[in-house]
């Protein structure tokens, strides 16, 4: 079983019905915005880490988002087609 916690993250916030009215910049920020809370949580992260840290975490965002949505122009177009 896959359990990786950004990822499911991702999953959650991808089928949520907060998707229609995202920008892909505003979707990529509220996912690493939430699994760095949850790291927080878990252990102490140096603050001279956690900008290369969200930036890293971004970068794999856009990258899940992109295979993800494949062939859609943009969010909004992707949620369409979970309707259908």
């Amino acid at each position: 079983m896959f359990n990786d916690k950004l990822y499911q993250l991702f999953e959650q916030r991808l089928y949520s019905s907060e998707l229609e009215t995202e920008t892909q910049e505003e979707f990529i920020y509220r996912v690493v915005e939430d699994y760095v809370s949850d790291l927080i949580r878990m252990a102490h992260i140096p603050i001279h880490c956690l900008a290369v840290l969200q930036e890293d975490l971004e970068a794999e965002v856009t990258d899940m988002l992109k295979i993800k949505t494949y062939g859609f122009y943009n969010l909004a177009e992707f949620k369409k087609s979970l309707k259908k």
